[in-house]
């Protein structure tokens, strides 16, 4: 029997955007309202990364396609109150998701997750912020969600953190990487037993102290955001505590929806953003899923 809500009851996610206050994070302000924005009928957002480039700010996120069932990379630009549309700048021919940016000393930089096609791949910008080109491959294997740990002081990543496949992500190890040669080096693994660790944004400073995202996934996907302060980063030795978890229920949003899920979190000097889900009715993808399971059944035919 087909289960029907699965199909015209999916999982969608939302980006939401809030001015800092006070230079506060979401580790000490779970006051403030952040501003749900909207999706559209062929993309819904997560996986939200900031960008403030000359007085500009950008959001690059997962735009998930409800036509292709994938995810493509976008961004939305933040003017004050007014949001930009949903601009698609990288497709591949797999699931993309995840679009860590950054600026070195030769521009900006994208590391998106791209575990189908079990190779983490890095680009860089011809034009910031729509025209990037593909530059090569940092590592072949299944993981997801690179995460750069530090810099040196020419702004350049000498180390990442990552999450290694298994079966569905609820349990896999947490990596630790050094970036030589344009490779990724395994430096340590700590296998996730509590299914707390995979990253869920940047790494971010408050009251100088460094703290990182990680993902609560032990009863449903993005169940909650962790935050975890660092003990230790030093190679060959990476520790962390965890300081406060982050449920739905406790951020504020301009829209009166309960949802049901957080997974990504990050900031910049002057905004933050989070990602919300939430299961919801909807046509279009339950009649595209109920195209593609007659289409494959008629093929084994």
């Amino acid at each position: 029997m087909l289960d029907w809500k699965k199909y015209f009851y999916p999982e969608e996610w939302y980006i939401a955007i809030r001015k800092r206050k006070n230079n506060k994070t979401i580790l000490e302000n779970q006051e403030d309202t952040f501003l749900l924005l909207k999706n559209t009928w062929r993309y819904w957002c997560a996986d939200p990364f900031l960008v403030e480039d000359n007085d500009e700010i950008f959001v690059f996120f997962e735009a998930y396609d409800r036509l292709l069932r994938k995810g493509r990379i976008g961004y939305r630009k933040i003017l004050g109150k007014k949001i930009g549309p949903i601009k698609i700048i990288i497709t591949e021919n797999c699931h993309m998701s995840y679009p860590v940016v950054y600026k070195d000393h030769n521009g900006w930089v994208m590391i998106p997750e791209t575990n189908a096609k079990e190779k983490v791949l890095k680009y860089r910008a011809k034009k910031f912020p729509d025209i990037w080109s593909l530059g090569f491959s940092m590592h072949d294997g299944c993981v997801v969600d690179t995460t750069i740990l530090d810099f040196n002081e020419n702004h350049e990543p000498t180390s990442f953190l990552a999450y290694e496949k298994n079966i569905d992500f609820k349990n896999g190890n947490l990596v630790c990487y050094a970036y030589e040669g344009k490779k990724l080096i395994k430096l340590t693994e700590e296998i996730d037993t509590n299914s707390t660790k995979r990253p869920a944004g940047n790494i971010f400073v408050s009251d100088g102290i460094e703290y990182r995202p990680s993902q609560l996934y032990k009863n449903t996907y993005g169940e909650a955001i962790i935050i975890n302060k660092i003990l230790a980063k030093e190679k060959n030795k990476y520790h962390e505590e965890e300081c406060k978890r982050i449920y739905p229920r406790d951020l504020k949003c301009n829209k009166s929806i309960i949802f049901d899920g957080t997974h990504t979190y990050n900031c910049s000097d002057n905004y933050e953003v989070v990602d919300f889900k939430k299961h919801q009715f909807n046509l279009l993808t339950g009649c595209i899923c109920l195209l593609s399971l007659l289409k494959n059944a008629k093929a084994k035919f």
